[in-house]
């Protein structure tokens, strides 16, 4: 998406998600020393896309992802939505066609 390279998209990015940790007090709760850098590996995934930012985000909001599990979020956005209907909806539940 965006190249990262560019001083002012990484400026961005880093605002975006410290504006959020500002903002949020339920995104704050998650914050250890080991989960900061789950918020740079994040930085870096997104590639600049702030829908993945905010997908992510949210979804640690909403506490149906964890921070660590950042290392296991694809660093593609359609990487990011396959993960998340993969943990929405389980195989079992689907009979195979």
């Amino acid at each position: 998406l965006d190249d990262l390279r560019k001083a002012y998209i990484v400026k961005d990015v880093q605002q975006y998600i410290l504006h959020r940790l500002d903002q949020e007090e339920a995104l704050r709760q998650h914050l250890t020393k080991e989960t900061a850098e789950m918020l740079n590996q994040l930085h870096i995934k997104s590639s600049g896309c702030f829908l993945y930012l905010e997908r992510v985000l949210d979804g640690v909001v909403e506490n149906f992802i964890m921070l660590r599990e950042i290392r296991d979020i694809p660093g593609t956005l359609n990487g990011l939505y396959l993960w998340l209907c993969q943990r929405l909806f389980v195989r079992k539940q689907f009979a195979k066609v």
